[in-house]
């Protein structure tokens, strides 16, 4: 899956692949919404990673599940996976996006292809002095990070679990 995180999701009755996607809404495919048989709650303007910009329905998730915790309130944007070559190969349903991650601490394991998820971060077991990084999150919820490498400041960076192209700084700071 070239580094990107696939996980297992149950909404309402029915267990799917969704891509963990940080940088993005929660999405569901058009049938998956089918599937579930979801109403469209409202519409708004949404623009891909690409630039392009569209204009796409919201849906309100029924129980949404992810490693047996539930999670409530979560909306998301009907978009065709399909059409995303990235997406294509990887047969997911969903995104697993922002706003749903915001309703918890999340922490990856990338040693051992894990990731693990509480209420608060202190449940997750960090060690004292472990370090980290504060981030400040877009409307759309997805954390952006102000990167001071060497002690000179980068242009604001989007923490992006869902692209796979690895860390990329703006050319006029290196």
């Amino acid at each position: 899956t070239s580094g990107l995180y696939v996980v297992p999701v149950r909404v309402g009755e029915r267990e799917s692949r969704f891509l963990l996607d940080c940088g993005a809404p929660t999405a569901v495919s058009p049938q998956l919404r089918s599937a579930l048989g979801l109403s469209t709650r409202s519409r708004t303007r949404a623009v891909d990673a690409r630039g392009t910009e569209t204009v796409v329905d919201v849906v309100r998730l029924p129980r949404t599940t992810v490693g047996g915790v539930q999670f409530a309130d979560i909306s998301a944007v009907v978009v065709d996976l399909e059409r995303v070559p990235e997406l294509r190969c990887l047969g997911v349903e969903g995104l697993l996006g922002a706003n749903l991650m915001r309703q918890a601490a999340w922490r990856f394991d990338f040693g051992h292809g894990r990731i693990r998820f509480a209420s608060d971060l202190d449940t997750l077991g960090f060690p004292a002095g472990a370090p980290s990084a504060r981030f400040i999150t877009l409307d759309s919820g997805s954390p952006l990070l102000r990167p001071v490498p060497d002690g000179r400041p980068v242009d604001d960076t989007v923490l992006d679990t869902g692209a796979n192209v690895g860390p990329v700084a703006p050319a006029r700071s290196l």
